[in-house]
């Protein structure tokens, strides 16, 4: 590896200084553009699109400024701000920023290069001409270049060794005669300043973008959402507006448009969910805190950012990142030594942050879009059993469980304004309305910041809600096939932009609401159940309707064990019915061919659960079974199932009255006792007996 020359570094910052001052150029501001210019969130090569927003995540913006122009080197601070800046460049931005900053006079290339690349390593094999290129496409100017720079075929001088800074600062302060050491940045003035360069407030470099109404002939720069409040186009409206990035799931990929924030966001999720993982007690913020911290050192050390990552050359970075953390003589391997013994390193090697990296590379782009499925069958026949299959080893990030009821309502679905305490430990804290996120929005939010990933609304009993109050108009999004949105209420739009770190350019909300392609919907629905308010059929035809049958037989349609086909009637510890028969007996000749029950009315394979292994008992069986088909089935059907007029409540005593009575019952249904085999803890339990009798204890 090497870098650009100390002295060529040196060289090049004094002309550039003295250049400016003889011509009266605005070279704060045009360096403070370059700035912005090379933390867009856009890829490299990709041109400026005048009237577009673009946006920079202000933490990597201070960091990249303070390592550049503070020399102060024993107080370098952590910026680790979630704020964007929005920017937006106007018609002719280029002509205009030349005009007023740089007065037409150009600036000489290779020196500019030299001071924006003074800290950054390089390959042995690199040349002038490579810097030079590298420049134009990660500043996004290279069809720009000729416009604000001269290119004076001087070759650009090489050192093996990181330059010092403090060698730096010194000579440049000697060659302008400075004397003052209580400064510590350095601009394109004659003197140095005291604001640290990252302060974007104080700095000499953004501030000055801020004020001045000729700098917007050039720049709009603001620290909100510039297309809230402008009618703009945003980096999500392409010029053809047919192929919208709305659709980025199902037509896109999204890794072109991950960024670092992006990334230690998801590697963060990813190492809190670590089963083994013991890092900063599992704590989410502080987790993303330490990988800032980290992005910040190694950028120091590598002059690259750690969390920027090329999905098209993965193993290319892995390999990079892993040689560069086992390199010992930089300051990023002395700051993860001090650091609980190489914890950083141990966070960011093989089994850790480069694992992420592979498992992400191996995520296949979805073509499809996610599912909305009503799993509905008689009660007790496994519709939740088959939807915890289905997300069967998902963390529980990755899942909402809902259960619908007739109180259940839009807000207690989607959210809404609720009083909340400014700070909860304070008892009397002020009380403010905030808009509060429930199970949709939540499950909505998790999935468009994370397409990598599967998510799943689980709704349980879906017919016992109002679905048509519940979804509102959000039930249009499930038709997923259509490029219908849905506009939301003004506080779930600000909600989301805010989660969305402040971009109302992002495909979740720009144009509206929309289903990503890896959120899917599961519900359950109980035929049984008379539904309080009817499903229409706009709704219903917005979902796959998978029916869940009784299974008879000691195999599934799957090829699979049923398991309830070995489940046991206990009534007596030596009578003992078939379960499965029971159930036979009743759905197939008692309520499926009586016209006004059907299947709706069937008792399902899982309908109650045992209470000893594999075996039901007595009194569970009356409670549910027997009390089922007495108030839901037959309670006023002609049937040989009960005797005629029998009453539930003489069924009990369950031990002596309900005995006699469910007896009586599998007599008439023809269903026959199973024989008992004698377990090895009832011979146990016989021997014990024996021998309390045999010592005159019985």
């Amino acid at each position: 590896m090497k870098y650009i020359s100390e002295s060529f570094v040196i060289k090049s910052w004094h002309n550039l200084i003295i250049k400016g001052a003889e011509d009266r150029l605005q070279l704060n501001k045009f360096f403070g553009v370059l700035e912005l210019l090379q933390h867009l969130d856009i890829s490299s090569e990709e041109p400026i699109k005048p009237n577009n927003q673009y946006n920079v995540k202000v933490s990597e913006l201070s960091t990249s400024l303070q390592n550049k122009y503070s020399f102060d080197e024993g107080n370098k601070r952590t910026f680790t701000s979630s704020d964007i800046l929005s920017i937006i460049f106007p018609t002719n931005w280029s002509d205009n920023l030349n005009n007023i900053t740089l007065k037409q006079q150009k600036l000489p290339l290779e020196q500019v290069v030299a001071v924006m690349f003074q800290n950054r390593p390089f390959e042995d094999s690199q040349t002038t001409l490579d810097l030079l290129k590298t420049f134009g496409s990660e500043f996004h100017i290279e069809e720009l270049i000729t416009t604000f720079f001269s290119a004076e075929d001087i070759e650009i001088e090489f050192q093996q060794n990181r330059p010092a800074r403090v060698s730096i600062i010194s000579k440049i302060k000697e060659l302008l005669e400075i004397s003052d050491d209580s400064k510590h940045t350095l601009g394109f003035d004659k003197n140095l300043i005291q604001a640290n360069p990252g302060e974007l407030t104080r700095g000499p470099f953004i501030q000055p973008l801020y004020s001045g109404q000729e700098n917007l002939k050039y720049i709009f720069l603001a620290n909100f959402d510039i297309s809230q409040f402008y009618n703009i186009n945003s980096l999500q409206k392409a010029e053809d507006q047919t192929t919208s990035k709305d659709e980025s799931l199902s037509s896109s990929d999204p890794f072109q448009d991950l960024t670092s924030n992006d990334i230690i966001n998801l590697f963060a999720s990813w190492l809190t969910r670590r089963e083994r993982n013991k890092y900063f007690n599992n704590d989410l913020e502080k987790t993303k805190e330490a990988l800032n911290e980290y992005s910040e050192k190694y950028y120091e050390s590598f002059n690259e950012d750690l969390f920027k990552v090329d999905f098209h050359q993965v193993q290319d970075f892995i390999s990079k990142l892993d040689k560069n953390l086992f390199d010992a003589d930089t300051a990023f391997s002395e700051f993860s030594f001090k650091r609980s013994n190489h914890q950083p390193r141990a966070i960011l090697g093989k089994e850790n942050y480069q694992r992420f990296l592979l498992e992400l590379e191996n995520k296949k782009l979805r073509k499809e879009p996610g599912a909305n499925i009503i799993y509905y069958g008689a009660p007790g026949t496994g519709k939740s059993y088959t939807v915890n299959e289905m997300i069967a080893g998902k963390h529980t990030d990755f899942v909402e469980r809902i259960t619908f009821h007739p109180e259940y309502d839009n807000a207690s679905f989607v959210g809404g304004y609720k009083p909340t305490k400014v700070d909860n430990s304070d008892p009397s804290s002020d009380i403010t309305y905030d808009f509060v996120p429930q199970a949709f929005t939540n499950i909505y939010e998790k999935a468009w910041l994370d397409p990598f990933n599967d998510y799943y609304l689980i709704i349980e009993e879906i017919n016992r809600g109002n679905c048509a109050e519940i979804f509102g108009e959000i039930f249009q999004l499930l038709d997923r096939n259509s490029n219908y949105t849905v506009s939301p209420s003004n506080e779930l739009r600000t909600y989301l932009i805010r989660k969305f770190n402040n971009n109302s350019s992002h495909p979740g909300i720009t144009n509206g609401l929309k289903l990503p392609g890896n959120l899917h919907i599961y519900a359950t629905m109980n035929t049984s159940d008379q539904s309080l308010f009817p499903m229409d059929s706009a709704f219903k035809r917005r979902w796959e309707w998978h029916y869940i049958p009784i299974c008879y037989d000691e195999i599934t349609d799957q090829g699979e064990p049923n398991p309830s086909y070995n489940y046991e009637i206990k009534v007596d510890n030596d009578l003992h019915y078939s379960w499965i028969d029971f159930i036979s007996i009743v759905n197939n000749n008692h309520i499926k061919n009586n016209p006004s029950l059907g299947m709706d009315k069937c008792i399902g394979n899982y309908f109650i659960k045992p209470d000893e292994v594999n075996k039901i008992t007595i009194k569970p069986f009356i409670n549910k079974v027997i009390f089922y088909l007495w108030n839901d089935v037959f309670k006023d059907e002609d049937n040989i199932v009960f005797e005629e007029n029998i009453s539930y409540e003489e069924f009990f005593p369950v031990n002596t009255k309900g005995k006699e009575k469910i007896k009586e019952m599998f007599k008439r249904l023809g269903l026959t006792s199973m024989e008992v085999k004698t377990s090895g803890t009832d011979l146990l339990a016989g021997e014990k007996a024996e021998h309390k009798t045999e010592n005159g204890e019985a």
